[in-house]
């Protein structure tokens, strides 16, 4: 039994793993990326820095208030193509991954780390500090906490 567990354990981790580099080295133009991307926050653009490389000083605090329409916005376009699909579901009421749905206790900068980290635990969160900007993991928490704060 325990050996069906850990192979369950792998397989989820290849699966997991081979989404995120789908996302990751997936096409991406600027007309694909959030109102408030750039040419300069473009994959293709040489001068693209991810979360990881923005520094230690990237996740103590949003850089904008996560209230802001446009950045929550943003942050949804961003959650419907890599977090909706297979884990957390496109009304961000969970299945195979926590709920965001009526939380208000969603601690924004332990979300940043979360999505930077990610995460391999009871439940799996795959690493996106590579995939994202600071700019673009913050407005996935200001999105969340839109979702946390939405009430049914």
């Amino acid at each position: 039994m325990r050996w069906r567990r850990k192979l369950k354990k792998i397989v989820l981790h290849g699966l997991l793993a081979v989404g995120a580099a789908l996302i990751w080295l997936g096409p991406s133009t600027d007309s694909q990326l959030p109102a408030s991307a750039s040419a300069a926050d473009s994959d293709a653009n040489d001068g693209f820095v991810t979360a990881k490389e923005s520094g230690p000083e990237a996740g103590r605090k949003p850089p904008f208030d996560l209230a802001d329409r446009t950045r929550i916005d943003a942050g949804k376009v961003l959650y419907m193509r890599t977090c909706a699909g297979y884990c957390h579901g496109g009304d961000g009421a969970g299945g195979r991954a926590p709920s965001f749905k009526n939380r208000d206790d969603l601690d924004p900068v332990c979300a940043y780390k979360t999505i930077v980290n990610g995460r391999v635990a009871s439940d799996v969160m795959p690493v996106f500090g590579h995939t994202f900007s600071a700019d673009q993991v913050w407005e996935l928490v200001a999105y969340l906490k839109f979702l946390g704060n939405k009430k049914d």
